[in-house]
């Protein structure tokens, strides 16, 4: 067997945010790993944070507002496309402080991990992985083939709410990760929060409950959802 070619993609989600957005993008561009992708998909905001012209981006912006789960999916459908075998999904407002930041978790042997901040930890295994209560979804990592084991995002989640920690339960039911809700271990100083004001509305904020609703049912599924 060869050795695996390492192919690393990196996409920004963003909405109404555009100075934070260009500012982390601006971030990851100079921290980025050598031959990297980076994507950046836009819902619908008012000013758009565009104007790259780099051939090692793809960009990509949803003329009306769609929601979470629609614009991640968009970000793994850029990274997919382009043969990428490692896939970091970042929020607008989160950003690498370190060089190399994504070296953990390709040596990590995770084949998902989300990096969690403000969570009680529930346990760890050093030198592997910290295990948490619950996601926050602002940094999502994955390998192909977790991608191609369970997908993207249930479009079942609408607005915002509990999407991204479905990802997570399906994960680690279909068998991708050691415990439910894990990071790479000394995972705290790997990236910081810019703006920790959310850009999300009083509608998307509406879909909650009845995300939460379908987080419980969901809690066991392992279920391929197509983000493409």
């Amino acid at each position: 067997m060869g050795k695996e070619v390492i192919k690393i993609g990196i996409a920004i989600s963003s909405h109404n945010r555009p100075e934070v957005s260009r500012q982390t993008f601006d971030i990851l561009d100079k921290l980025r790993p050598k031959n990297s992708l980076i994507g950046l998909v836009d819902d619908a905001s008012i000013n758009p944070p565009f104007g790259f012209s780099n051939s090692y981006i793809n960009q990509y912006r949803f003329e009306r507002h769609v929601g979470v789960s629609m614009v991640k999916n968009k970000c793994l459908e850029l990274l997919y496309s382009a043969c990428c075998t490692h896939f970091f999904l970042f929020d607008d407002d989160c950003r690498p402080v370190l060089a190399n930041w994504w070296k953990p978790y390709i040596n990590s042997r995770l084949e998902h991990a989300t990096w969690t901040f403000d969570r009680p930890l529930v346990s760890e295994v050093e030198n592997q992985y910290r295990e948490f209560e619950k996601p926050n979804g602002c940094m999502m990592y994955f390998t192909r083939t977790a991608v191609n084991t369970i997908g993207g995002w249930d479009m079942s989640f609408t607005g915002y709410g509990y999407e991204h920690v479905n990802v997570s339960d399906r994960a680690f039911n279909a068998g991708l990760t050691p415990r439910r809700y894990v990071d790479v271990w000394h995972n705290s100083p790997l990236f910081e929060l810019a703006d920790c004001q959310s850009s999300f509305t009083p509608e998307d904020r509406a879909c909650i409950p009845s995300n939460f609703k379908l987080y419980q049912e969901k809690y066991l599924s392992k279920e391929f959802k197509p983000f493409k």
